[in-house]
């Protein structure tokens, strides 16, 4: 089971120009996208059968996973929600239900 570092998501400040960014990330390729649509899927699925984890955080989780996959069918995954930029595959692959960029998730804390 996936550690819960999905409940350290906060809101920040909206705009922030290119060159502060640490790392210029690319759009998601259509095979990339496939592959983290299956990894929700998995996780989805996972969250089911999983007995190590309170329900309240299984309930979190299976509702970020949701959000996840409804912005993929909406073409907004893979964006920053704060500045809009790409988040990046390599970051997404790690917690596909990740809504902020680095350096906007950096500001948070």
């Amino acid at each position: 089971m996936r550690s819960s570092n999905f409940l350290s998501q906060r809101n920040v400040g909206y705009s922030h120009n290119i060159e502060e960014r640490n790392v210029c990330e690319e759009d998601l390729t259509e095979e990339q996208l496939q592959e983290i649509w299956r990894d929700l899927l998995e996780f989805k699925t996972s969250l089911r059968g999983a007995a190590d984890v309170d329900a309240h955080e299984i309930k979190i989780c299976a509702h970020q996973v949701q959000a996840a996959l409804a912005r993929i069918e909406s073409l907004d995954y893979g964006y920053c929600l704060k500045c809009f930029e790409p988040v990046g595959y390599k970051l997404l692959k790690e917690a596909p239900e990740r809504r902020f960029c680095q350096l906007c998730e950096a500001r948070s804390r």
